[in-house]
């Protein structure tokens, strides 16, 4: 595992990339039964128009609650941590 951080996509000279990280996260859900290989399914985005999706999808807490439903601890890491606080320096000091 790599620093999510400052050594990963998720935060770019301190922006965070929110189509980046919600795109990624969004196939990320919990299996079922995980002894069996369960089919990979993108996340339907209701429109062609990614940008429309974002504009109309309400805040990043929207997203998690409306779309992802708690179910992605990783995502909910990267928008409530959104500057270098301890949390990331922990993960930092444990990857080394």
């Amino acid at each position: 595992m790599t620093d999510l951080f400052l050594g990963d996509d998720a935060y770019h000279g301190g922006a965070f990339m929110l189509a980046a990280n919600f795109g990624f996260y969004s196939s990320f859900f919990p299996q079922k039964n995980p002894t069996e290989p369960s089919p990979t399914v993108s996340f339907d985005f209701g429109t062609p128009d990614r940008y429309r999706f974002y504009l109309e999808a309400g805040n990043i807490a929207d997203l998690d609650t409306h779309y992802l439903k708690g179910s992605n601890w990783l995502f909910n890491d990267q928008f409530k941590h959104d500057t270098y606080d301890d949390y990331w320096r922990r993960a930092t000091c444990r990857s080394i």
